[in-house]
């Protein structure tokens, strides 16, 4: 199977579309990360693209190579385009808004972004995602709970003793939400606890390249970017090594599965490790931690919610 990396085309701020039936509103910047830190979620905007322009055009700065992109906002119109993958497919490099002609930045790492499952349409995407099935079961997450229950007693132990050292205050997002994850990720890809800390900062580094990447006002100090590339090359050099190790001694975990899976009929190569490799340590991991930081922010907003679920936890599924 040929590599989607030396088939996509990239993108650059040039393109303007050949029709648009409505004009972008005014009033916020979709593309704009930082907007959405400032302001929350634009819940009247959204509104008015429903109603003024439920298709529309986002074209980025000037000073920026990153593409453009199409939004939509009516539930049909999302349906409809999802269920068209050969007008509308995944393996076209979409999804990644970043990704251009620009020669910069570690090859192995925009490779890897473009060479897993979630670019691919069918006949491949499927198969791919049912041999990842197995560890995602309810009988699997029941076998798991009890581990990451523990997890939990073990890291809301550890914010007590911080909150006492510090008048009864935590970071919640380094002590807890960048960690459960990290956990529960590394029990069921088969990681060694001595090598699980490199996750975490790896994360790191990836997500802060997501922002550097979207924020073209960024300052990107010269060290910064030694440790960027030198973590990233750590990171891709590990997932070579565990995968290697698991096509010749397998286990009963997801990262046997990922090594030894087939596409069209074939081992996945090189490239497409890579991609697997950065998807289920990438993908797998920010999202929950953004959903658990995110929760108690929110929290911390709406009292009355909180309150709730203190005098009723059960209200937690």
């Amino acid at each position: 199977m040929e590599s989607l990396s030396e088939t996509i085309q990239p993108e650059d701020n040039s393109y303007r579309p050949p029709h648009m039936k409505y004009e972008t509103p005014a009033g916020f910047d979709l593309m704009d990360i930082m907007a959405f830190a400032a302001h929350g979620q634009p819940y009247e905007y959204f509104h008015t693209l429903r109603e003024k322009a439920p298709v529309a055009w986002w074209q980025p700065p000037a000073d920026t190579d990153i593409a453009g992109f199409w939004s939509l906002s009516r539930y049909e119109d999302v349906k409809k385009c999802d269920l068209d993958a050969k007008t509308f497919s995944s393996g076209t490099g979409g999804i990644l808004m970043g990704y251009s002609a620009r020669q910069q930045g570690p090859k192995r790492l925009g490779g890897a972004a473009l060479n897993s499952m979630i670019n691919m349409d069918q006949p491949f995407h499927i198969p791919l995602r049912m041999a990842h099935r197995p560890f995602f079961t309810p009988d699997y997450i029941a076998h798991l709970q009890a581990r990451v229950e523990g997890e939990v007693d073990r890291l809301l132990d550890n914010l007590e003793a911080i909150a006492k050292k510090n008048d009864g205050k935590v970071d919640m997002v380094t002590n807890f939400s960048e960690w459960l994850p990290m956990y529960t990720l590394c029990e069921m890809l088969g990681i060694d606890e001595k090598a699980r800390h490199k996750i975490v900062r790896w994360m790191h580094y990836l997500e802060n390249a997501q922002y550097i990447i979207s924020n073209p006002n960024a300052k990107i100090s010269p060290i910064f970017i030694m440790k960027f590339l030198w973590n990233i090359r750590q990171m891709f050099n590990y997932g070579q090594k565990v995968l290697q190790d698991r096509r010749k001694n397998p286990r009963d975990d997801l990262l046997t599965v990922i090594a030894t899976t087939e596409v069209d009929g074939e081992p996945m190569d090189q490239s497409y490790l890579d991609g697997s490799w950065l998807l289920i340590i990438f993908a797998g991991n920010d999202t929950t931690r953004n959903s658990l930081s995110g929760t108690m922010r929110l929290m911390t907003q709406f009292k009355d919610q909180k309150q709730m679920l203190l005098d009723d936890p059960n209200l937690v599924p």
